[in-house]
């Protein structure tokens, strides 16, 4: 009998240990895991400071510049018979080009002095060439894509502060829709329609801050703007530079 209770001891003592190196195991693997999702959003959240803290330091060099040109710009503009040495808008640039037609090239120059050319439009605007905006828009039924196309909205640049502006409204919505009765129950389906607007601008120029409450994306030359659901709103000036 002493022998019997010894063996159920011995073996009530090894299972034990087993389920708790089982559960230190999985404690450990479960601690490594975790300790890993915290780093990686860690450096996630930081590497978003840095793209910040670059960004606001990057507009008060802008503004500042623009600030000090403001001076430059007057000292040049005396004695030279009503024409602007550095034009920033196509009335600035009226001294050289007179009242241009549309098509006529145009030199005009960001408020830091770069060069850059626009053409003439037919409204007597300034088109800034490479620079498109589409707006896509989607409907889904069930996730069931039942439509998407895209259209071109009106996109101006206003070479006096180097923005740009476009007339479209981005959004997302769903509802639900019941059918018709099978059996005791109705079906319901979930719709869903959405407008994303996509900007390109050209080559040697980017995007500077764009406050808007949706999402925004930025890659490359593009900025694409969507909305989150039950969100719609009006594209905001877009501000550029070189």
């Amino acid at each position: 009998c002493e022998q019997k209770r010894n063996s159920i001891k011995e073996d009530a003592k090894t299972k034990l240990k087993q389920a708790i190196d089982s559960r230190v195991t999985y404690l450990q693997s479960e601690i490594k895991e975790r300790v890993n999702e915290v780093r990686q959003r860690c450096s996630l959240r930081l590497g978003w400071i840095v793209d910040r803290v670059q960004q606001a330091v990057n507009d008060a060099a802008y503004f500042a510049q623009y600030n000090a040109s403001d001076y430059v710009q007057i000292g040049y503009n005396k004695g030279l018979n009503g024409r602007i040495l550095y034009p920033h808008s196509l009335d600035e640039a009226s001294g050289e080009y007179g009242n241009p037609v549309p098509g006529t090239k145009v030199i005009l120059y960001t408020q830091d002095l770069k060069p850059y050319q626009v053409s003439v439009s037919g409204d007597i605007q300034t088109a800034l060439p490479g620079l498109s905006a589409t707006m896509n828009t989607q409907e889904t039924h069930d996730d069931e894509l039942m439509w998407s196309r895209d259209s071109y909205p009106s996109v101006t640049f206003k070479p006096e502060n180097c923005s740009i502006h476009i007339n479209a409204n981005v959004f997302r919505k769903t509802w639900d829709h019941r059918g018709s009765r099978h059996g005791f129950h109705h079906k319901h389906y979930t719709y869903r329609q959405w407008a994303d607007v996509s900007v390109t601008i050209p080559d040697g120029w980017s995007f500077g801050y764009v406050p808007w409450n949706g999402l925004q994306n930025i890659k490359n030359q593009t900025i694409t703007f969507s909305a989150q659901d039950g969100f719609s709103a009006q594209i905001p000036p877009i501000p550029i530079r070189m």
